[in-house]
């Protein structure tokens, strides 16, 4: 098979549009590559699986994909300093030159299912609600705040005026996703706050004076209400951002060596804690390094940042270590380095409701990195 026609029946395989002739052809043509070059039986669901991970790898494509991402599909092509994967002709060519196949995983002993909607509310009185989606509805009031939530794991904060006004003691609120977990949360000014996998915003259940300040651990992305005359402010450890009315992510996890603060839409002013301040416009990034306290502002594609979110993982050029802090998060595992190279770039994005098996085996086919997986510890190895 030609280059210039696998690639037609490739499109034509996503569009659904092949004959049946075509379809035969080219689920030969791959099978016949697969079986040829690991020691894997592939089944119906993998192999259809696999022809949309190989047509989504076309480099061609790369932008018609990123717009018809939904959750649940899948798009990966790996690229920058490490390689860019695509199939054509019953071949895989590497970026860095590589010419022979990698050898897939054969089978994990062990399905490790994606994270989900969890998280832990700890009121003013330090009584603790498992938050889970069992159940919906109100589940406390403090100081004239309602506090509910929906099955779809939604926590919102209701003020009712006249009792809030008539009580001047100010209540801190703190939601904690664990490992494996998300969720998000109304809070009573009507600012939406995401919160990704291990982490936690402490927060007012109403926000009175002249600021409305929150703190957060980890990562989390925020919807800010307007309003000008009680600004917004978000502290994190190495920082405070400060907003009136906008929508941004701040990724601020301990075991990162970077704090990262990402603006979508709006204006922010990020303030390091030694003073030194930075303010941003959409589409840009503000970086603090922490083993040297650098302060830097870049542009980037401020959608990557909030891919969480969204329901996948993007990596942009990512080192290796900084991929598996991301898979240990969101599928509570053990990260276990075996002299692999945690220097090597990667870039791509990948469904978040994917099982760890079907992500590690989309990051094998790259031939520079290999798995194994026992319980809830990976191995990562060269």
């Amino acid at each position: 098979m030609i280059e210039k026609e696998a690639q037609e029946l490739l499109k034509k395989y996503r569009l659904g549009t092949l004959t049946d002739q075509e379809r035969a052809l080219l689920e030969s043509w791959y099978i016949q590559y697969a079986r040829s070059n690991s020691n894997i039986d592939i089944s119906q669901e993998e192999l259809q699986e696999d022809l949309d991970n190989i047509y989504n790898a076309l480099p061609i494509h790369k932008k018609a994909v990123r717009n018809l991402f939904a959750p649940r599909s899948i798009r990966f092509s790996l690229y920058a300093a490490s390689v860019v994967l695509f199939m054509i002709a019953g071949m895989l060519f590497l970026k860095n030159k590589q010419r022979h196949v990698p050898k897939l995983a054969s089978a994990y002993q062990t399905t490790i299912a994606p994270g989900k909607s969890s998280a832990v509310l700890t009121l003013a009185d330090n009584r603790k609600i498992v938050l889970d989606n069992n159940f919906s509805g109100a589940i406390a009031h403090e100081n004239g705040i309602t506090v509910s939530k929906t099955t779809a794991g939604l926590l919102r904060y209701t003020v009712n005026e006249k009792q809030a006004s008539n009580d001047a003691t100010v209540a801190y609120n703190t939601i904690s996703t664990p490992v494996g977990g998300e969720y998000q949360v109304v809070l009573a000014d009507g600012t939406e706050v995401w919160l990704n996998a291990l982490s936690s915003i402490r927060f007012p259940t109403s926000f009175k004076g002249s600021e409305r300040k929150v703190e957060i651990t980890g990562e989390a992305y925020f919807e800010v209400a307007k309003n000008a005359q009680m600004p917004f402010r978000v502290v994190s450890g190495y920082q405070v951002v400060e907003v009136l009315g906008t929508h941004f992510n701040i990724s601020a996890y301990p075991d990162e060596s970077a704090v990262a603060t990402t603006l979508l839409e709006g204006s922010v002013k990020v303030a390091m804690n030694d003073g030194q301040v930075k303010v941003l416009k959409p589409g840009q990034q503000a970086l603090i390094l922490k083993k040297n306290n650098s302060f830097t502002v870049k542009d980037v594609d401020a959608e990557d940042a909030v891919a969480w979110k969204n329901g996948y993982f993007q990596f942009a050029d990512d080192d290796l270590k900084s991929i598996m802090n991301q898979l240990s998060r969101w599928y509570n595992v053990e990260i276990v380095y075996q002299h692999a190279n945690l220097d090597q770039k990667f870039g791509g994005t990948i469904s978040r409701s994917k099982n760890l098996s079907q992500v590690l085996r989309i990051l094998e086919l790259t031939g520079n990195v290999r798995f194994r997986v026992e319980g809830r510890r990976v191995t990562v190895m060269p």
